[in-house]
């Protein structure tokens, strides 16, 4: 049992080590805002627009279409609108998707529409991503008072 305890302490000093080289704290949050400034910025340029897509497009769909060319982090899509929001991990994921789209060797068919793709960048892209912060803000609160009135 105290070789245990032993191996723990060792393990959460070496976590903390590496945490303080990469500027995080023992849960793996980043411990200042400029890390967060730094995040923002290896994320822009990863946003691309896809329009004229048919009302039976879904999300899987639009995810499937589009992994043929680079795979694709997450889509923001309603059903029944014409246009969606595809996000990769970063912004070379995205450049290489719309390379491959618009050099004419692939053609993107979802849904039975052929669809047309341009990125998404500066302020138009800047609102988009606050957006997004504000909706998940918002998602995390309703959730934990859910969470909070269902255990009461």
């Amino acid at each position: 049992m105290a070789e245990w305890h032993k191996f723990k302490e060792e393990f959460k000093t070496i976590k903390k080590e590496m945490g303080e080289k990469l500027g995080m704290d023992l849960l793996g949050k980043r411990k200042d805002e400029e890390s967060k400034d730094e995040e923002d910025v290896r994320t822009r340029g990863c946003l691309i627009e896809l329009s004229n897509l048919s009302e039976k497009s879904t999300k899987e769909s639009i995810k499937l279409g589009v992994c043929h060319f680079a795979r694709p982090q997450y889509v923001d899509y309603e059903r029944g609108e014409e246009k969606a929001i595809v996000r990769f991990s970063d912004s070379i994921l995205a450049d290489s998707f719309l390379e491959k789209y618009k050099d004419g060797s692939q053609i993107l068919n979802i849904g039975g529409n052929l669809i047309k793709a341009r990125s998404i960048d500066g302020e138009q892209e800047l609102k988009y991503l606050q957006l997004v912060k504000e909706k998940k803000k918002s998602f995390h609160t309703y959730y934990h008072q859910r969470k909070k009135f269902k255990h009461n």
